[in-house]
């Protein structure tokens, strides 16, 4: 198992990089595209996993609004859904596009691609914004 990170290294590597702290949890450090100092960096959390056989990776959140002990709980939980037969990924999105339902619920359905989940209670009545296409 890797050796894990600490609060401290999060808060002062400069290096880019992506850094195991175990559990597949990752922190990713990168070059900012910013230039507002010369070796600045933006700093995000990682859950890594197998999804179709490929590695699959899913954003947790920036630091520092994602502290590390934040982190260890999401990457926990997106651990615990793959145990209950939950894709994390499909879940996020589907979250994204209806937050109205939490899965699972009669209302879901999968799409012609069976990658995209959509929500039947989503209407033009009861949407909030535009509808897309």
């Amino acid at each position: 198992m890797a050796e894990r990170i600490t609060a401290l290294f999060v808060k002062h590597t400069k290096r880019p990089g992506k850094y195991p702290d175990g559990g597949n949890l990752y922190l990713q450090v990168r070059k900012s595209t910013r230039k507002i100092e010369i070796d600045a960096v933006t700093k995000s959390w990682l859950f890594r996993y197998s999804r179709f056989g490929k590695d699959t990776w899913l954003g947790l959140g920036p630091y520092p609004d994602v502290t590390l002990s934040e982190a260890r709980d999401l990457a926990t939980r997106q651990r615990k859904k793959m145990r209950q037969g939950i894709d994390p990924l499909t879940d996020k999105r589907a979250r994204i596009e209806c937050p109205c339902q939490p899965l699972p619920s009669p209302h879901w359905r999968l799409s012609g691609d069976a990658t995209r989940l959509t929500c039947s209670r989503v209407t033009s009545e009861t949407a909030t914004g535009p509808m897309r296409p």
